[in-house]
């Protein structure tokens, strides 16, 4: 946990310095035992449970097949 200063600062931007990192903060939640790890981590560090990684590639593979998808619905005339 942060634990922020109590001492008054007259830098404006004094408590900018103190907010903890956003991308820090970032938990979710393991499915298996419901504890909260580091949204990065691939393993639950109390369970083992495997977080299932996602494949950037694939999901542009699936973009790029749904957008050709559409296109064929939407301008079939020209490919008959």
């Amino acid at each position: 946990m942060h634990k922020f200063s109590t001492n008054l600062c007259t830098d404006p931007f004094c408590i900018l310095r103190e907010i903890p990192d956003l991308e820090k903060m970032k938990k979710k939640e393991c499915p298996s035992c419901a504890m909260e790890t580091d949204a990065r981590s691939r393993e639950c560090p109390v369970c083992g449970y495997e977080f299932p990684s996602s494949a950037r590639g694939l999901k542009w593979v699936a973009f790029v097949l749904a957008v050709m998808g559409l296109f064929y619905v939407l301008f079939r005339q020209m490919f008959i």
